[in-house]
């Protein structure tokens, strides 16, 4: 209520389905994306950071080095569209295929930004790597409504990696419709299940 008040606005999409039991499919394809996406992220993240404090003891020679290793790999790869919160790139994944490899690129920048102390925008990259990942094992399988793997993988990574199935399920439905909330519901839980560690936040 105090945010209708006040009056700021968030980005919305529109996700219309059907129910059907191919909603099930959906549902379960974002619940393992989201417990893959989420381990690959998290003991990347612990991985790297030990990797980096292990070979570099002093740390500003460590962020120095690192910031290096994220240009080079921006650079050379050409993932521009891999920096920042990514919004573009989400909102693209509702409308059309995307490929482990817009993942694998935002999970690896990510991980290395962070393991340097470079904190930020932290959610919506995970949102990223959620409805891209999401979207492309869906389309791997033949599953082709982008709205509706995007919007159940964006929200699913997230609650697998807090372990908070409910707190994203009202995400979802506050964005996408109570329907598509209670999708997340399941898929989250799915995802949180299937992680190797409690949750990271």
């Amino acid at each position: 209520l105090p945010g209708v008040l006040i009056g700021p606005s968030h980005q919305s999409f529109e996700v219309s389905f059907e129910w059907s039991w191919l909603i099930l499919a959906y549902i379960f394809v974002a619940g393992l994306a989201a417990g893959i996406g989420g381990n690959l992220y998290y003991w990347g993240l612990l991985s790297y950071r030990k990797l980096l404090a292990r070979l570099i003891n002093k740390s500003m020679i460590r962020i120095f080095i690192g910031s290096l290793l994220i240009i080079a790999v921006v650079y050379f790869s050409g993932g521009y569209s891999y920096l920042g919160l990514g919004t573009e790139v989400i909102a693209t994944s509702f409308d059309a295929p995307m490929s482990l490899y817009d993942f694998s690129m935002k999970c690896l920048l990510t991980i290395m930004t962070l393991s340097l102390g470079f904190k930020g925008g932290e959610v919506t990259p995970l949102f990223f790597m959620g409805a891209t990942l999401s979207n492309a094992m869906a389309t791997f399988l033949g599953l082709t409504h982008f709205a509706m793997s995007s919007s159940l993988g964006m929200l699913s990574l997230f609650g697998a990696l807090a372990g908070t199935p409910f707190t994203c399920a009202l995400m979802g439905a506050e964005l996408f419709g109570w329907e598509v909330g209670l999708c997340c519901l399941l898929s989250s839980f799915i995802g949180k299940k299937l992680m190797f560690t409690k949750h990271l936040y």
